[in-house]
């Protein structure tokens, strides 16, 4: 499941040779959520149309060693910290307002006030939103462009003894404008510039992105309003995590990643984390949106 393991992959895989292929498939993701970006007064379903992909990589330096009384200059944790740093100072990636995102901004207007004019016409005014949408989260910014998180280290053994090889590991989820491969060489040029190796531990997988005009995101705003009237909206997104929906796309052009679980920022917060939690009044509402979706397919 997502990270680990072979299952979902292999159903997929089975599913294919059986030449089976599927209508629209419905996965876990987004959720029910109130101001789900900084400034917008309403509560939407969070419908993911795709996610980014996940490429593990090991960003190694290397030197003579030696002890540390003797350092001398640029030895390899030097060197991966000024990459690190200059990585994250300057994000060698190229920013991009995919039409999901143009479509979520869309229906995001009438909620926004005056700016909503702006993200109304995101066509109009794409360079603006471009330099604004990372400052309104994290969460937002990450869905313009490929990411790189800087997550293990290991050097030296010995506190007094010079690394003869030092590295870090970067998580990479790379976008869909840019990919695996250009998101790589966007990295090239400043790896090259401290003398760092870029070496892959795992590969990542494109995943494409769903229709939100299709008949599958219809039936999901239909079972939303049906079950869960306060909602202001159903609203595409692009996903930063992933699940098991990426191997899927091979037999199923609209997997849709949404969970019908109303939840607060704090339950937000805990997904992954310590004390993960939803309340247990989400989930009868939630059974009655699936009940909901069955009959009406």
């Amino acid at each position: 499941e997502e990270t680990t393991g072979r299952g979902a992959k292999m159903i997929a895989e089975t599913l294919e040779k059986r030449g089976i292929r599927f209508e629209m498939l419905f996965d876990e993701g987004g959720m029910i959520l109130y101001e789900p970006v900084g400034g917008v007064k309403g509560t939407f379903a969070m419908v993911g149309m795709g996610e980014k992909g996940n490429c593990i990589i090991r960003f190694i330096a290397r030197s003579a060693g030696g002890h540390a009384s003797t350092p001398g200059k640029n030895t390899p944790l030097v060197r991966l910290g000024a990459f690190m740093a200059e990585v994250d100072r300057k994000c060698p990636f190229k920013s991009e307002i995919s039409p999901v995102i143009k479509e979520m901004f869309k229906r995001f207007a009438p909620y926004l006030g005056a700016a909503g004019f702006v993200t109304g016409h995101a066509e109009t005014f794409e360079g603006l939103l471009k330099a604004v949408i990372p400052g309104l989260s994290p969460a937002a910014g990450a869905m313009l462009r490929t990411t790189l998180a800087f997550t293990m280290a290991q050097a030296s053994e010995g506190r007094n003894v010079l690394p003869q090889t030092a590295w870090v590991v970067g998580d990479m989820r790379f976008s869909h404008h840019q990919g695996e491969k250009a998101s790589l060489m966007a990295l090239k040029p400043i790896a090259d510039k401290y003398g760092i190796e870029i070496k892959i531990i795992e590969h990542g997988i494109d995943s494409g992105l769903a229709d939100y005009d299709s008949e599958g995101f219809r039936l999901i705003e239909k079972a939303v309003k049906n079950v869960y009237p306060d909602v202001d909206a159903a609203v595409p997104y692009v996903m930063t995590g992933a699940s098991d929906s990426r191997f899927f796309g091979r037999i199923c052009k609209n997997c849709f990643r949404f969970v019908p679980f109303k939840i607060d920022k704090q339950q937000l917060d805990s997904v992954h984390g310590l004390n993960e939690n939803i309340d247990i009044d989400t989930l009868v509402p939630a059974v009655d949106y699936y009940k909901y979706m069955m009959r009406e397919v």
